[in-house]
């Protein structure tokens, strides 16, 4: 048993829609922004699909009707971190069980298969004390989160509301040993949809990993790194696709959730199921207009958020590139 489950916690906060600093108004969702940059951008906070913009009814009725709800997020940008739970919470309140499923469970890739033992045994043991609570810290330890990687402040309150509400949560992303065999060309069996969509999917993978390197590198350098995100995009799919769950739902970059390359297709090939892709996107500051965009090849529903930072992301990997001889 956990030594951490004997220790009574009074936590505020764990049940219910919880989330200080999120209003509802009928067109977008109102956050207590904290991404610093384009608060006062007009798209920001508000909700499109392909069809023109949305209603807040019609996106909790749209993850109301979805099987699996795939959350894109960019990984630095708080106010992400705020929406992936604020939309748990619209899933859950929608979410109920049967005799043979689960009402919900989250599958999320900050988790890796090495850390599904541990992510296990706390829910196991949490399920004998349904009253109590674990102080995050000590739910950080249990998980044995990284301390370089995914920061444990980005990920702690959904993490945390979701094991204090007895949901399934679920490793998503490969292991580290998974991914070097990766790297030197084997793909396991277990990844079989990667190896099924690879001849399909490859060419536009290295259009978008040569785009996300800035097109400083070769491209033929860069196959490798298709693999891995074949391989990461079917290991995501086959956690949801493994679940016993009414409602399903991935947290992820967004990367992994288009609906035209990423962890849909794979599972479209393994479960029979109303996918849901729903990505939160920074806006831009030139970009006024929805259609500036062109996202909804890629997502069903977008809900636009400020800017988290302005890190020029390219000038940064330029500077890593270059040769130790020719920096100065």
């Amino acid at each position: 048993m956990s030594k951490f489950i004997p220790r009574l916690l009074t936590v505020l906060l764990v049940t219910g829609l919880w989330l200080v600093g999120v209003a509802v108004a009928a067109d977008r969702v109102d956050v207590s922004w904290q991404a610093p940059i384009a608060q006062d951008h007009p798209l920001v906070g508000s909700i499109h699909s392909a069809d023109g913009a949305l209603s807040h009814d019609t996106l909790v009725e749209q993850l109301r009707s979805s099987s699996v709800i795939m959350i894109g997020e960019k990984h630095d940008n708080v106010d992400h971190h705020q929406l992936e739970l604020y939309l748990l919470q619209l899933i859950a309140a929608n979410a109920s069980a049967s005799s043979d499923q689960d009402a919900m469970m989250v599958v999320l890739e900050m988790l890796e298969s090495s850390q599904q033992a541990g992510i296990d045994a706390l829910a196991e043991n949490l399920g004998d004390y349904a009253d109590l609570q674990i102080p995050t810290d000590d739910l950080k330890a249990d998980l044995d989160w990284p301390e370089h990687g995914w920061p444990w402040d980005d990920y702690a309150a959904v993490i945390s509301w979701t094991v204090h509400q007895r949901i399934p949560l679920v490793a998503g992303n490969i292991s580290h040993e998974t991914m070097r065999s990766v790297y030197q060309g084997d793909v396991a069996d277990s990844f079989g949809t990667a190896s099924a969509l690879k001849a399909e999917l490859s060419d536009p993978l290295l259009d978008q990993v040569f785009a996300g390197h800035c097109e400083l590198m070769a491209k033929e350098t860069l196959s490798p790194m298709v693999d891995v995100q074949l391989v990461k995009d079917a290991s995501m799919a086959n956690a949801l696709a493994a679940g016993n769950a009414a409602k399903r739902v991935l947290i992820a970059g967004t990367g992994h959730t288009r609906i035209d390359t990423a962890v849909p297709r794979h599972l479209q090939k393994l479960l029979d199921a109303a996918v849901l892709s729903v990505a939160l996107v920074e806006v831009h500051p030139d970009k006024q207009s929805v259609a500036d965009y062109a996202l909804f090849d890629q997502f069903d529903v977008v809900i636009f958020t400020p800017i988290a930072n302005q890190r020029d992301y390219c000038a940064e990997l330029k500077k890593s590139l270059q040769s130790p001889q020719s920096t100065d």
